[in-house]
């Protein structure tokens, strides 16, 4: 969804693989390649800082606070083992 190029904290996101919006200080993302799963808003649990205005595409974000547990979940909970293996 993003990558840090300079090891700083920086994160920019891949246009070109999804959308990321800072919703209320939540990275939220939506993918535009995964058709088995599509993930549309999904709410990662990271916590975010941007310096964007609302209704514009985020350029930038730095992780204030990462998600508690590395899965995702729906009516289940699959955790992150079962996704890569």
């Amino acid at each position: 969804m993003a990558y840090d190029e300079s090891k700083n904290n920086q994160y920019k996101p891949f246009f070109s693989y999804g959308l990321t919006e800072n919703v209320d200080g939540h990275l939220v993302g939506t993918s535009f390649h995964n058709f088995d799963m599509p993930l549309i808003r999904y709410d990662t649990g990271d916590l975010i800082a941007s310096e964007n205005r609302k209704g514009q595409l985020m350029e930038a974000f730095s992780i204030t606070q990462g998600r508690n547990a590395n899965a995702l979940s729906d009516s289940y909970l699959i955790f992150s083992y079962f996704l890569y293996n």
